[in-house]
């Protein structure tokens, strides 16, 4: 089973007088559904297992799952079928600009709206968080008024807001820029995508955003949180994961068009990063292969 190249577009709907949509599924089983939109989406777990795509991350899940995806983000949740209400859960999906760019400006909502920036990679919380919050969710989905749904999602908001360090379930950095980024980063971080698969200078960049090697390396992790080098391996490793979720071509293949020039290197920077070899990763995310 490969993914298809390009997620499709997928409509979420709204019944009623309300600003998001909250509802509970039960099924056979979650089917392979490679898609995005560009609505924020909160996915609680509840019962089942299988595999969970989040840009470049594919991962077994299981019931107490709990994450939260910034819209644009592709991603699915897909278990073998199985006897009827094998996989319960509940999905809370919300389009930021509904409620208007006034609303997230408030001091009240700092804390949220910098989870939903760093939502962008997909975050996933834990076993303890979801005990907490999955109740509440479905109270949420049984909620008549339109009003306490609304009060009930931002209190759930506010509680995920306050967990310390969920984990980052993608590599992907392209298009993620720090919103206090200035010219100068926007310019360096497009040169970089730009020419990922390509040799890049670190000396070359600082000359370019004159600064010195020493003072662009401060500059870049202070801006980034995370040095160029860093930065730059996780950029073609997101890659490359992509391309081996996606396409039946050669790992030694894939980890030269992305920039690697040593196919051992690649190796060992992907077991570092996702904890396994690419033909393990691979393996997972096509069981029937």
């Amino acid at each position: 089973m490969i993914l298809p190249r390009e997620p499709h577009l997928e409509t979420v709907p709204l019944t009623g007088p309300v600003s998001f949509a909250a509802r509970r599924f039960r099924l056979n089983h979650f089917p392979l559904n490679w898609h995005r939109h560009p609505e924020v989406e909160l996915t609680c777990i509840l019962r089942g297992s299988g595999l969970r795509y989040v840009g470049d991350s594919v991962e077994a899940f299981q019931a107490g799952d709990l994450c939260l995806l910034a819209g644009g983000l592709p991603h699915s949740w897909t278990s073998t079928p199985g006897v009827p209400g094998r996989v319960k859960s509940v999905v809370v999906q919300f389009h930021p600009a509904a409620w208007g760019d006034v609303f997230w400006e408030m001091p009240e909502m700092r804390a949220i709206t910098a989870m939903l920036v760093r939502a962008r990679h997909g975050l996933q919380f834990t076993s303890a968080v979801h005990l907490k919050i999955a109740t509440r969710l479905e109270e949420l989905c049984a909620e008549k008024s339109s009003t306490r749904r609304l009060f009930s999602l931002l209190e759930i908001l506010h509680h995920l807001s306050a967990v310390r360090s969920p984990r980052t379930l993608s590599l992907g950095t392209a298009g993620v820029v720090p919103a206090n980024a200035d010219a100068r980063m926007h310019r360096v971080l497009e040169r970089i995508h730009q020419g990922r698969a390509e040799p890049l200078s670190q000396a070359a960049l600082a000359s370019e955003a004159r600064l010195s090697p020493t003072a662009f390396s401060r500059f870049f992790r202070k801006m980034i949180g995370k040095t160029f080098v860093d930065y730059v391996n996780d950029l073609r490793l997101g890659e490359a994961s992509r391309q081996l979720l996606e396409t039946n071509d050669s790992i030694s293949e894939i980890a030269f068009r992305v920039g690697f020039g040593n196919l051992a290197h690649f190796n060992r920077r992907f077991r570092l990063t996702r904890g396994m070899a690419p033909r393990e990763f691979r393996r997972r995310a096509n069981p029937a292969d």
